[in-house]
């Protein structure tokens, strides 16, 4: 709202070709991320009444949205059914899914729901069953930190009682007074891959792989030894 307040007097003062820059930065430098949605922190709040009240003082509560729970989860099983994936819970469970955001109270394990399940199953299956946003969201400080195709530093994103919080987590030992540094595009692919991704930023990477990778397309394209040389 104060955002929306605001806008014509900064109209005014960088006109349109201002605001579109302006814009342009934020969308440079925003990042992709969840964030928990409203009925991920009701179980939350219902887990602390029966850790620190106990259950009866929960159960009026776990009442009500249990039977809906296990509705929403009969809903999950028919679409991962339909899009071809193993039973939630499975032995035969697919690996390799990691789009669940870590947090601080862990992550969870592959908990289903039935008419016995208390208030940490229900926390457990929440994220699942429940879902969150998806959206886009600037950080300060973290639109510091430059980029490398091999970065020293993995962003980490997690949501603690509704509010969006990110990390930077170290991928390998960090030297004293070394710069730190992200990825900004999928360092995994080609040099050329790469370098088309990143044209939208505004600059040509320089890090050690890109250099290495570039020396290494130039002795390939031009090499020394004549390709008519007959070698025993």
């Amino acid at each position: 709202r104060n955002v929306l307040h605001r806008f014509p007097d900064v109209l005014s003062r960088l006109g349109l070709d201002g605001v579109g820059h302006l814009l342009g930065v934020c969308d440079m430098n925003q990042l992709s991320m969840t964030i928990d949605g409203p009925m991920r922190n009701v179980c939350r709040k219902l887990l602390r009444v029966d850790e620190y009240e106990g259950a009866d003082a929960a159960k009026p509560a776990l009442d009500v949205l249990l039977p809906i729970a296990l509705r929403v989860q009969a809903k999950r099983d028919a679409e991962d059914a339909a899009a071809g994936k193993p039973g939630w819970g499975g032995e035969d469970r697919y690996e390799g899914d990691e789009e669940e955001e870590e947090e601080e109270d862990g992550m969870e394990g592959e908990v289903r729901l039935d008419e016995t399940a208390d208030a940490e199953d229900l926390f457990d299956a929440s994220r699942r069953l429940f879902g969150g946003f998806k959206g886009q969201a600037l950080f300060s400080l973290l639109c510091l930190v430059n980029h490398s195709c091999e970065p020293s530093t993995a962003a980490r994103f997690s949501s603690w009682k509704g509010r969006a919080m990110v990390r930077l987590e170290a991928l390998r030992d960090i030297e004293c007074g070394e710069e730190l540094t992200m990825s900004y595009i999928d360092e995994s692919e080609t040099l050329e891959e790469r370098t088309s991704a990143l044209a939208s930023y505004g600059f040509v990477c320089r890090c050690n792989k890109c250099v290495g990778e570039g020396a290494n397309a130039n002795d390939v394209s031009d090499p020394d030894v004549d390709d008519n040389s007959n070698v025993d």
